[in-house]
């Protein structure tokens, strides 16, 4: 079997997982939310702004930290954006972990 094969396999096994399921069902939710997506595009839109801004040489002033604050926490006080951020946060620890198996054992295999 070639590492693309196993690759494929370890592939559709991530798209079984529980956490990779309760991302794509929280996902579907989330785009019937159109407040949620309003909230997401909004703190996006000005988080995009304020890194144009830096990378530009514009300060970055506390107000405009406090606006970005506070988009953050209006988007987060919706119920179904904080079951995605969740959600997505678990799927990408199960993804961040086997990531770090595949390079341990990379890592190994000259050791040996």
């Amino acid at each position: 079997m070639s590492i693309l094969d196993k690759a494929a396999d370890l592939g559709r096994m991530l798209g079984k997982s529980k956490e990779y399921r309760e991302m794509k069902d929280a996902e579907a939710m989330l785009k019937k939310d159109q407040e949620a997506e309003n909230l997401i595009q909004h703190f996006s839109m000005l988080q995009q702004s304020y890194e144009r801004m830096h990378m530009t040489g514009h300060e970055i002033t506390p107000e405009h930290l406090e606006k970005l604050k506070e988009a953050e926490q209006n988007m987060m006080a919706n119920k179904n954006v904080k079951i995605y951020y969740r959600a997505r946060g678990q799927f990408n620890s199960l993804f961040n972990n086997v990531n770090q198996k595949i390079r341990e054992n990379m890592e190994n295999t000259g050791k040996s």
